[in-house]
C-alpha cells in the first residue's frame, strides 16, 4: 500500500518525518498522515515526495494499485451509470402511466 512505500522509502534513506516534510515543504503530520494511510499526497507533493526519496512514481505506486483503482473506479461509474438508467426509466413509465389516466379521463367526459 502507500502508506507502507512511503514509509519504507523514508527510512530506507534514513530520513525522520520532519525532515522528509521540510525536503518537500510540508508538515510533519502531512507525511504522518500520509504514512498512517488517512490522507494522500497531492500530484504536486507526490512528485516532491519521489524526489527528495530519489525514486520513481513506478516505484512507490505499484502498477497493481494502478489496475485496482481503475477497477473501482469503473465499478462506481457502472454503479452510477445503471441507477441513471433505472431512474429514467421509471419516469418514463410514470409519464406513459400518467398520459394514459389523462386519455381515460377525456373519454369518459
Amino acid at each position: 500500500m502507500l502508506k507502507d512505500q512511503i514509509r519504507h522509502y523514508r527510512e530506507e534513506k534514513k530520513l525522520t518525518q520532519e525532515e522528509l516534510a521540510d525536503k518537500i515543504h510540508v508538515s510533519r503530520s502531512l507525511v504522518a498522515k500520509w504514512e498512517q494511510g488517512r490522507g494522500v499526497p497531492s500530484s504536486e507533493d507526490f512528485e516532491s515526495l519521489c524526489s527528495a526519496l530519489e525514486i520513481s512514481v513506478s516505484d512507490i505506486v505499484p502498477y497493481q494499485t494502478v489496475v485496482e483503482t481503475n477497477k473501482k473506479n469503473t465499478k462506481k461509474r457502472n454503479i452510477i451509470v445503471s441507477l441513471v438508467a433505472i431512474i429514467l426509466l421509471l419516469v418514463m413509465v410514470w409519464i406513459i402511466v400518467d398520459n394514459v389516466d389523462q386519455t381515460d379521463f377525456k373519454r369518459d367526459l
